[in-house]
């Protein structure tokens, strides 16, 4: 060993073992605090994934409620036009009438 005696040298090696269970410990803590967080960032993007998907369908249902009111009063405002055409036209028919009948 060069000049170094061999209880130095198992002094040195009784150190780094103790050096790298400390590591090894403080490694160990690590990793299980990581693994714990990551447990908990799925858990906030599951969670968000589902208020996401609420908030689409929700969305759409909204879409699809406007969209029928909007047919629905499309078809009001042609029904109301073609009374209005209907009952001018009968106002015209009526007035024609009376002149016919005051000659």
């Amino acid at each position: 060993m060069s000049g170094v005696p061999a209880s130095q040298s198992y002094d040195d090696l009784l150190k780094q073992v103790e050096t790298l269970r400390t590591e090894n410990t403080s490694l160990r803590q690590e990793l299980q605090d990581n693994s714990s967080h990551l447990t908990k960032l799925e858990t906030e993007a599951s969670s968000m994934k589902d208020v996401l998907t609420n908030l689409q369908t929700a969305m759409q249902d909204d879409l699809d409620s406007t969209h029928n009111l909007t047919m629905q009063n499309a078809s009001l405002v042609n029904e109301m036009a073609s009374s209005m055409l209907d009952q001018n036209s009968n106002a015209k028919g009526q007035s024609v009438g009376l002149a016919n009948l005051a000659k």
